[in-house]
């Protein structure tokens, strides 16, 4: 008989999920909405259901029964800290364990071996496993006081830039232009009250980063300042975690969705560049979501050779 586990990566702006056998093989992949909860009120369900959701997408996706079993299931929650504050997940496995989605991100990236991964999508954190196998957790501290150089903070530096430039009678801005396009309203006093009310979800709000590295891209002075500031973050994060870690010469991995940006990607790069200290950036082994199928596996003692998608 099959034995079956499943890796999720529970972000601010989505849930993955993968299904694998015993050996290895990816069967199926599965999406569902955000899983944080970050400013959920005690009883949420937006946890259990985004994790149900990704799960029965994934199952679907793999023409298995729905109600499919699992050995074990491993889900890395952003911002989770110990407990669900919502309801909990009630997945159909005998082990589910949930954590931070740092330990998923740097397993993922590194395939179980030490290094250290930057998270740098609506927010970001760094998490480092050293070769002895201690680790590290640096940033993460959420929307409202940290995550510098997330997703999130770049459209929020650049929609206070906007403001200013309304108050000062300058509606023509770039970055207001740009929110009024992703946020069809006739003033920007609109988008703070419906972010502020919960209507615009953090995630749509750090959707509007990618139009402002557009504008940096095009040498817009705000932008560009906006888009080195945060590569300095992200950059930071990194070496901090080095730092903590005693391990300078870490290879740093950097995953999350400011990274399908290929020229912040290379503006990241000529950061690294410029610090004194030698660590190396390599490219990411797997996704998230696959490092959490891994600590799946481990937990069951099972080590597969390599993880195998299908053709």
């Amino acid at each position: 008989m099959s034995r079956y586990f499943a890796g999720i990566d529970g972000g601010q702006s989505r849930t993955q999920a993968v299904i694998g056998d015993e050996r290895g093989r990816i069967l199926g992949r599965g999406a569902g909405g955000p899983a944080d909860e970050m400013g959920e009120a005690a009883g949420s369900t937006r946890l259990s259901a985004a994790l149900a959701e990704a799960v029965a997408d994934a199952v679907a996706q793999a023409c298995l029964p729905a109600e499919t079993s699992f050995e074990g299931v491993v889900a890395g929650v952003s911002g989770f800290d110990g407990a669900p504050l919502g309801e909990a997940p009630s997945l159909p496995a005998a082990r589910c364990t949930l954590l931070h989605d740092a330990p998923i991100a740097q397993a993922g990236a590194f395939a179980g071996r030490p290094g250290i991964v930057v998270i740098a999508g609506t927010g970001c954190a760094a998490y480092g496993v050293d070769p002895r196998g201690e680790s590290v957790t640096v940033g993460g501290w959420g929307y409202l006081l940290g995550d510098e150089g997330s997703g999130f903070w770049i459209a929020a530096q650049a929609l206070r830039e906007a403001m200013r430039a309304e108050d000062e009678g300058r509606a023509d801005h770039p970055f207001a232009v740009a929110a009024r396009q992703r946020f069809p309203v006739a003033s920007l006093r609109s988008v703070v009250r419906d972010l502020s009310a919960g209507r615009i979800p953090r995630s749509s709000l750090a959707a509007l980063a990618q139009p402002i590295l557009g504008l940096a891209m095009e040498s817009e002075p705000d932008a560009a300042q906006i888009a080195d500031e945060a590569a300095a973050h992200l950059a930071s994060l990194a070496l901090r975690t080095a730092l903590r870690l005693e391990w300078l010469e870490a290879p740093v991995a950097f995953v999350g969705g400011l990274m399908g940006n290929a020229w912040f990607s290379e503006l990241l790069d000529a950061t690294l560049t410029d610090l004194s200290f030698p660590v190396r950036r390599t490219a990411p082994v797997y996704e998230p979501a696959v490092g959490a199928l891994l600590l799946a596996y481990r937990q069951a003692g099972l080590n597969p050779d390599r993880i195998e998608s299908p053709a």
